[in-house]
């Protein structure tokens, strides 16, 4: 298992807990740099739900995210992405 295979099992564990009843069908994790080149992970998260995702999970989820990041040696800030499946192009590629 790789480092981002394990930051991924992060991602998805603490997106289950902060977003009950969503399921996620794709965490896709991307190595990149920032407009001030600072080492990043681009993270778009693909999930279904029936409703709209809640807007105070999603501005605070990175806060939620980051101490379990950290435990495991990760200090890259993760930069989100949320995109419904009904909103995901077969064509669209990963910039999240």
């Amino acid at each position: 298992m790789t480092h981002l295979d394990r930051v991924e099992g992060i991602v998805r564990d603490v997106l289950e807990e902060q977003f009950r009843g969503v399921v996620f069908d794709t965490v896709r994790i991307r190595e990149g740099v920032d407009h001030d080149d600072d080492a990043v992970l681009y993270v778009r998260a693909v999930f279904r739900s029936d409703k709209p995702l809640d807007v105070g999970a999603r501005v605070g989820f990175v806060r939620h995210l980051r101490p379990h990041l950290r435990r495991l040696g990760e200090d890259r800030f993760p930069i989100m992405s949320f995109v419904s499946t009904d909103d995901l192009s077969e064509r669209e590629t990963l910039n999240a």
